[in-house]
């Protein structure tokens, strides 16, 4: 019976199974490799969430109001108009009030900067 060749033709379902079967066999490994590897990843993106990610944004707020203020005070210095003056002022001044609540160091030295002049604007 060793060298019986079958000269049937397998049925549709085992063709089925032969072609699905390793498929689910690949997926079922793959799963059990990476999901060690996913429960790290997980980890590190809630870390970064929690710890990084509002640092990072309260930089970049702070950086983007001092580049706004500095174009309003570079508007102060060398508009003619007196309307387009007082509109860069009042603008700077509220840039000035909303990094009032930011508490960064750099935005708590520009507000000490701000009172000691803010007598001259």
């Amino acid at each position: 019976m060793i060298g019986f060749i079958r000269n049937k033709p397998l049925p549709a379902r085992r063709y089925l199974v032969l072609l699905v079967l390793p498929a689910c066999l690949m997926f079922l490994l793959t799963v059990t490799v990476l999901w060690p590897c996913l429960a790290n990843f997980r980890t590190t993106v809630k870390t970064l969430r929690d710890v990084r990610l509002p640092a990072i944004l309260d930089a970049q707020r702070t950086r983007t109001n001092l580049s706004m203020l500095r174009k309003q005070l570079d508007i102060i210095y060398l508009a003619e108009a007196p309307l387009e003056r007082r509109r860069a002022r009042l603008h700077a001044q509220a840039l000035l009030a909303g990094m009032a609540h930011d508490p960064s160091p750099v935005a708590t030295e520009v507000l000490a900067l701000g009172r000691a002049s803010g007598s001259s604007m």
